[in-house]
């Protein structure tokens, strides 16, 4: 029997955080522990409670100030934290990638692709569906667009690393490096690591030596 996720789930609006909570209740190895509107509400909850994964919107979050997932961070590094929007560009989402967030869930998925997010974090630490993000950052440095660990298993591919190499170079699973290869692979748009080094020579993200 798969171990239960606890969730806690914090939006400023009322009505939208009854709809997600709605969703989330009916889905088998959930279990809400937690709703709040203020993120310092949030974070009390956190420290006498541990909780496995947060839900915040993204309203929240800005409203919060740059410095909040930093803080967070430093005092709840055990709780992995998916952002929840409409919508989010693909810049914005691999910014706050870089600062911590480990997934994104729109307002529009269904229960099925709501499930399917929270397990994959929960299991390999970071998951987003690619058709949530909007694709508006065409004028921005594509390196912008990975995060680092993502850059760093794109270099490996280009120095012909295995997954099982860049696993251990990087501390990670081997599970873990073929799923973000996959990930990376259906952002690019191509299905051969040949493709992907194409991409990184182009978009300068790597050199050949």
């Amino acid at each position: 029997m798969s171990k239960t996720i606890t969730i806690a789930i914090a939006d400023t609006d009322p009505l939208r955080l009854k709809q997600l909570k709605t969703k989330l209740l009916l889905l088998t190895g959930i279990q809400v522990v937690f709703e709040t509107a203020a993120l310092t509400e949030l974070v009390d909850h956190l420290k006498k409670q541990s909780t496995e994964i947060v839900l915040i919107n993204l309203e929240s979050l800005k409203n919060a100030g740059a410095d909040f997932l930093n803080t967070f961070q430093s005092e709840m590094s055990q709780t992995k934290i998916i952002l929840t929007a409409t919508h989010i560009n693909v810049v914005s989402f691999w910014r706050y990638v870089s600062q911590g967030i480990n997934g994104f869930i729109s307002m529009k998925n269904t229960k099925k692709e709501i499930l399917q997010t929270i397990q994959m974090v929960q299991d390999l630490g970071y998951f987003c569906m690619t058709q949530n993000l909007l694709d508006n950052a065409q004028e921005v440095d594509s390196e912008a667009l990975f995060s680092d660990r993502e850059a760093a298993i794109i270099k490996g591919i280009c120095q012909e690393q295995t997954s099982k190499e860049i696993a251990a170079n990087l501390h990670l699973s081997k599970r873990t490096i073929d799923w973000y290869r996959s990930a990376i692979m259906k952002r690019i748009g191509t299905q051969s690591s040949l493709g992907v080094i194409k991409y990184a020579i182009q978009h300068n993200i790597y050199s050949l030596p």
